[in-house]
């Protein structure tokens, strides 16, 4: 005679199965385990792994000291020394920013009459830059490289010695255009640095400290840099390159080159605590440079666009965005408005999170005040912000950007933050 076995028993024995599922959900809670999470984070995993089994076992190292010779030799001869001068004993003095001795009106401290030449040349400094059009002469540098200068020397590879006269500056961008004598010269193609990534190769070119035409070598470290704790002067437009290939005193205005040759970048300053390369320098991206050059070419004032607010990174101030409501690490956050301005016109408010301008996504500070500077003034553009969890769209017609407007990027803090 068989015995079944208890209906109790089969429910109790399902009764434990559900417990047991429903005390592991309740256990993955407690600890917050994310399993959508975790898989990611093995897929991401195994594509790492993928990748690094791509790469190769061994470089074919003279192959690369090929490329690099013939990069160095097609890049040299358009690439120029450049020396600058003050007239007289007193221009240098307020060059060097000193006030003269005979400015104070003490009888016991007169200005030395040096070699009792008042018209005597002395020169203030050195830098580099690079021929952009040979037909005209043009050449592409610093604006800070050539900065008050009474004479501009330029020295070419080949030896010959020209006087160059400014075409166009701005010190907003730390760029300017020289001219030369248009004879036999050598440009370089100016490339998209846009197209540049993080490892890249890149040769640095310059005049350091003076001791005539040098290269070094190595890579884009980083991209959209601000020059955080450095001081470059009255330079707004940042949003640089950083580079480790060794950049020193000199080598401001100097081209920063890919492997193919062209203009990626224009070397720009360091961060050092020695006054030397320490492995971090700065150039001006080259889409910068195409988007101002034709202003610098006619030479007369630069022109801009204004909104009309501060602002800051969101990925800068985080904690304040989040406090907010706003999740995410991109756009840029209004810290202020100015009165009668487009801004003010168009309904922005301080602490609205704008995440595009003109159809463009506004990842950081930096890319707001780029693509507002490049709007003609009086041309109308789309702004898209959000505030109190909802989006909101307007658009602006922008104005001309005033005199003496000018930001700081390096400030992190209340009340005001970079403007635009």
């Amino acid at each position: 005679m068989s015995v079944m076995p208890p209906r109790r028993a089969r429910l109790s024995t399902r009764s434990l199965l559900l417990l047991f599922a429903v005390t592991l959900f309740s256990v993955s809670l407690v600890l917050r385990l994310d399993v959508l999470g975790y898989l990611g984070y093995q897929v991401e995993r195994g594509r790492l792994r993928a990748l690094r089994e791509t790469l190769p076992e061994q470089m074919d190292l003279a192959a690369v000291s090929h490329l690099t010779r013939q990069v160095a030799a097609a890049v040299g001869p358009s690439v120029v020394q450049i020396e600058t001068y003050v007239t007289g004993y007193q221009a240098l003095m307020e060059h060097m920013g000193i006030t003269p001795p005979g400015d104070s009106g003490d009888p016991h401290h007169a200005v030395p009459s040096g070699d009792g030449n008042s018209t005597r040349p002395y020169r203030t400094g050195f830098g580099s830059g690079f021929v952009i059009d040979a037909a005209k002469g043009y050449l592409l540098t610093n604006e800070h490289v050539i900065r008050d200068a009474d004479r501009i020397r330029v020295r070419l590879t080949d030896g010959r010695v020209f006087m160059a006269e400014v075409v166009g500056s701005d010190a907003k961008t730390d760029l300017a255009v020289i001219a030369i004598e248009p004879d036999k010269l050598h440009e370089l193609p100016l490339g998209d640095s846009g197209f540049m990534e993080i490892g890249d190769e890149v040769l640095a070119v310059g005049n350091p400290f003076g001791q005539g035409v040098s290269f070094s070598r190595g890579i884009i470290s980083a991209k959209g840099r601000d020059g955080r704790n450095i001081i470059i002067g009255d330079v707004v437009y940042r949003g640089f390159l950083q580079t480790d290939a060794v950049i020193n005193p000199g080598n401001s205005g100097g081209p920063l080159v890919n492997m193919s040759g062209e203009v990626i970048g224009i070397n720009m300053a360091i961060a050092s605590r020695t006054g030397s390369s320490e492995g971090v320098g700065f150039a001006i991206p080259s889409a910068r440079v195409q988007r101002l050059l034709p202003q610098l070419l006619a030479g007369g004032p630069i022109v801009r666009g204004f909104l009309g607010v501060q602002i800051y990174s969101v990925l800068v101030i985080r904690e304040r965005a989040q406090e907010l409501g706003w999740e995410h690490s991109y756009g840029v956050l209004v810290s202020g408005v100015e009165t009668d301005s487009p801004a003010a016109d168009a309904g922005l408010q301080a602490n609205d999170i704008i995440v595009s301008f003109a159809g463009r996504d506004m990842l950081t500070g930096v890319d707001l005040l780029d693509a507002v500077a490049f709007v003609t003034p009086g041309k109308d553009v789309t702004v898209r912000w959000w505030r109190d969890g909802a989006f909101h769209e307007r658009s602006v017609r922008l104005t001309e950007q005033p005199s003496g407007f000018h930001t700081n990027p390096n400030r992190r803090v209340e009340p005001r933050g970079e403007g635009e």
